[in-house]
This record gives C-alpha cells, sequence and structure tokens, in this order.
C-alpha cells in the first residue's frame, strides 16, 4: 500500500490563515455592534413615542457610536480625514441622511421590532396618509422599513384619547383672547383596507389669527416642555363617549300667510273710448296730412307733436 501526501505551499498555508484571521475579526467586529446594540438607552421596548422624538436629533443620539462608524467607512472609503464629534465621524448631509436610515434599519431588525426608531414610525405615519393603502404599508413593515399598520392605529388612537383625557379645545399655538376665524370641511381619509370597513370619516377644521407677541410667547414656551412617552394599551380605536342632544321636534313647514288682492274692474263707458278714438284719428290725419307737404318742400319741419305730446296738449 502506498500513501501519497500533498504538498501545500507556504502561500497557501498563509491564505488560508488570513482568512481565518478575516473571519475572526469580522465575527468579533459583529459582536462588538451586538453589545452596543443591547446596551443602547432606547434598546428596550419603550411607550409610544411623541412629536417631539420623532426628529432626526433624537434618530442620531440613539445610534450606537460603532455602527454609526462603521457605516461611515462603508459608505465613504475615500474619505481623507476622519472628523470626530463626540466619537462620530461627520459625514455631508446626504450622505447623513442614508446612514441614518440603514442604522435604524439594523437596529429595527436586530431587536426584532420589539422597539420603534424615529424612521419607522414617521415613515409609516406619513405613507399610511399621503397613500391610505394598507397593503402598503404592510408591504413596508414586512421588509423592515416601517412600523405595522395595527401600531400606526395604536398610536393614533392614543393621541386622540390623551387630548380627550385633558380637554385640549384649543391647540397650543392658538389665543383665545384674539379674534378668530373658523373654517371647516369634511376630510374623509378613506383608508383602501383589505374588507372595505374601517374607514376615517371626519371633520377637519382651520383656526386663523392674527400673529403676536402673545401667540409666539405661548408657542415657545409650550415648546420647550417634552410631552412624556405614552404606555402602549393596545387599543386601536376610539369608544363613543355618551353625550346629551337637545331635543329637536320636527313641526310642519310654515310659509306665508294668504293676501287677499281686490279686482278692480274698469268702468265700461263707451264715450270714454269714442273720444279718445276721435282724437287719435284727428292726431294721425294732421301728422300725415304735414308729412306729405315737407316731401315737397325742402328745409320744412314737423310741427305737430308725438302722440303723448298732442294728448297731453290737449
Amino acid at each position: 500500500m502506498h500513501l501519497s501526501f500533498g504538498v501545500i505551499s507556504s502561500q497557501a498555508v498563509w491564505s488560508i490563515r488570513f482568512e481565518i484571521l478575516l473571519t475572526r475579526h469580522l465575527y468579533h467586529s459583529a459582536q462588538i455592534l451586538q453589545k452596543s446594540l443591547k446596551d443602547s438607552p432606547h434598546g428596550a421596548p419603550s411607550g409610544l413615542p411623541t412629536s417631539e422624538q420623532l426628529t432626526a436629533e433624537v434618530a442620531d443620539s440613539i445610534i450606537p457610536w460603532q455602527l454609526h462608524n462603521i457605516l461611515a467607512w462603508l459608505m465613504q472609503p475615500t474619505i481623507s480625514a476622519l472628523l470626530v464629534n463626540s466619537n462620530k465621524v461627520e459625514l455631508p448631509v446626504d450622505i447623513m441622511v442614508r446612514l441614518r436610515s440603514i442604522a435604524q434599519d439594523i437596529m429595527y431588525t436586530n431587536h426584532h421590532g420589539r422597539i420603534v426608531t424615529t424612521k419607522h414610525v414617521a415613515l409609516g405615519v406619513s405613507i399610511y396618509h399621503l397613500t391610505k393603502n394598507v397593503q402598503v404599508l404592510t408591504l413596508l413593515n414586512r421588509f423592515g422599513h416601517s412600523v405595522s399598520h395595527s401600531y400606526i392605529c395604536e398610536l393614533e388612537t392614543a393621541v386622540a384619547q390623551d387630548v380627550i383625557e385633558e380637554h385640549k379645545v384649543l391647540p397650543q399655538n392658538i389665543d383665545s383672547q384674539i379674534y378668530t376665524t373658523a373654517v371647516w370641511d369634511n376630510n374623509d381619509l378613506s383608508e383602501k383596507t383589505l374588507s372595505g370597513r374601517w374607514t376615517t370619516h371626519n371633520t377637519n377644521g382651520i383656526l386663523i389669527q392674527r400673529s403676536g407677541d402673545n401667540s409666539m410667547t405661548r408657542t415657545s414656551s409650550n415648546d420647550s416642555s417634552q410631552t412624556p412617552r405614552q404606555k402602549r394599551s393596545g387599543q386601536r380605536s376610539l369608544e363613543q363617549q355618551p353625550s346629551t342632544f337637545v331635543p329637536y321636534f320636527l313641526q310642519k313647514r310654515q310659509g306665508p300667510g294668504k293676501y287677499s288682492i281686490e279686482e278692480t274692474k274698469l268702468a265700461e263707458d263707451k264715450s270714454s273710448q269714442v273720444t279718445a278714438e276721435r282724437h287719435d284719428f284727428a292726431w294721425l290725419l294732421l301728422r300725415q296730412s304735414l308729412n306729405d307737404q315737407s316731401e315737397c318742400q325742402t328745409g320744412s319741419s314737423q310741427v305737430i307733436p308725438s302722440w303723448s305730446g298732442f294728448n297731453a296738449a290737449i
């Protein structure tokens, strides 16, 4: 029996060792990113976000610097000088928008959708109100780019419930001491649901005021306060609140009353009619005779007045 041993060159051995070392470095890098995502302060499930928490600044604050930097070096490999601010690489605005989007997708996928980011909530609500199509929103959610339709219904229900509980009649930037013009109109959303049911029928109002010092002060003071997150209740629709209506009894329609009109008949006096006929015939003869003479004499004018003037003269 003969045994044959293959000879491996030193270059092949070095290539295999390099691949093993590279794989080990990639694995350790992934573990570093995994730990940074778990140690993130927003890595645990939280309540429903508010409008103050759906900004680009908040999105940058929840992205770990390890994830930010690795994506920055991947998307901008030709960067000459690494400008680091708070341990994060600075990038142009257009590239930063894409980095922020990809980083939030990674965070959303890493936590299996148990936490929500600024992008997933803002994009989901925007697509839902622009397209009014549940299927498009479901497609984005399955690809990990947006929250689900159920979450958006829960979020909007919580906002509406908060307004009802706090009795917020006027928006924060409206002053009750200034003359206001109100305009109301129907604004049905008519969402494209799978069954055609559960669509939104609402009425929107617009309040118009002159901007002044009081309204600007109120707006700035209200914006400075941060609204805390609301706890998730799972409620997707509002319960109809009982309300008291003033009774209205429909009665028979009433129009204007009847008016009696007296019919006045002209006196049947033949003598007055005969006199009027004679006056008209005399006026006709005088006008006709003078018209015949004026055709023969150049420069002559009519001296008999018109019918109304003739009757007024006699």
